[in-house]
Formats: C-alpha cells, structure tokens, sequence
C-alpha cells in the first residue's frame, strides 16, 4: 500500500521535472501527477518501475501455474498452450 500522498500537477512536472526525478530517485517514493486536480499519472524511480514490472510478471507467472495445476488431469499443456494464456 503506498503511503506517500505526494502530487505534482502537470503544469509542475513541466516547469520541474529534473527536481522531481531528483526526488524520486532519492527517496524511491513515487509522486502522483495531478490533471484537473485528478490523479492522471504516477512518477517513479526507474529501480521502482523495473520492481513493480518483474512482481506483475511473477504473478501472472503464479496464476498460469496453478490453472495448469487446476486442470492437470483435464489436459497436458505445451509450450504453445502456455504462450497462449500470456497477455
């Protein structure tokens, strides 16, 4: 769960956006993008993105796994069959 209630508006992130990637990198917190006053967007170190980017894959790795284990002695699955359920 993310804490951090940080927001900059898109007006700011064009005026400052190397201060903003500065603070994200030191802090590693990200910073939500305010549009209309709305969150539009988030701001993330890159060590972030890539952490959040390979915990998504584990999942949908964990998820393809235990439906083939669902469906064991329903059907044997390829390699082909596999590549089929990835998004």
């Amino acid at each position: 769960m993310i804490y951090n209630t940080k927001t900059a508006s898109v007006t700011e992130l064009r005026q400052n956006a190397t201060g903003l990637l500065r603070e994200i990198g030191e802090t590693h917190e990200p910073i939500f993008i305010l549009q209309h006053s709305k969150k539009a967007g988030v701001l993330v170190d890159a060590e972030t993105f890539a952490d959040l980017i390979e915990a998504h894959m584990d999942k949908r790795d964990y998820e393809i796994a235990e439906e083939a284990l669902e469906n064991k002695r329903e059907k044997t699955y390829t390699f082909d069959d596999i590549k089929k359920m990835e998004i």
